[in-house]
């Protein structure tokens, strides 16, 4: 696995989960320091761990208190990147948005301010807006 081309960890991993908000598939917080905005991406890497840990840890993980958590950090790696390489000798399953499919590899890159989105003006996010964006 690399971020940004540089090789940040090998092994037997449980889940990646790489995302531009905070919240994800059904109401988990699994990135809590996410910003849409930022041109980062936030990256939480777990290692395999038992199926009981994992679960007993889960309301944790969707409350997105992992991050900066003592009972995580033996597991855990939450970091931000432009880019993420994932490889695998055999094939992973890849959920993109709640579409899955199988593959051995996959990268995924952040483009800073390529996307048009429409907001209310109350939205949070207006405020740390560059204006010359805005229309």
């Amino acid at each position: 696995m690399t971020f940004d081309d540089t090789e940040v960890k090998k092994g037997d991993i449980l889940l990646v989960l790489a995302a531009n908000g905070m919240v994800c598939g059904g109401g988990f917080y699994g990135a809590p320091r996410a910003r849409i905005n930022d041109g980062l991406m936030d990256v939480c890497i777990f290692d395999r761990v038992s199926r009981i840990k994992f679960l007993s840890l889960m309301d944790k993980y969707k409350k997105g208190s992992h991050v900066g958590n003592p009972a995580f950090e033996d597991f855990m790696v939450y970091r931000n990147t432009k880019s993420l390489r994932v490889s695998s000798t055999k094939e992973i399953t890849l959920s993109c948005d709640g579409e899955c499919e199988r593959v051995s590899s996959v990268e995924i890159t952040v483009k800073k301010e390529s996307l048009k989105m429409i907001l209310p003006r109350e939205s949070e996010i207006i405020s740390s807006i560059n204006p010359s964006l805005m229309r």
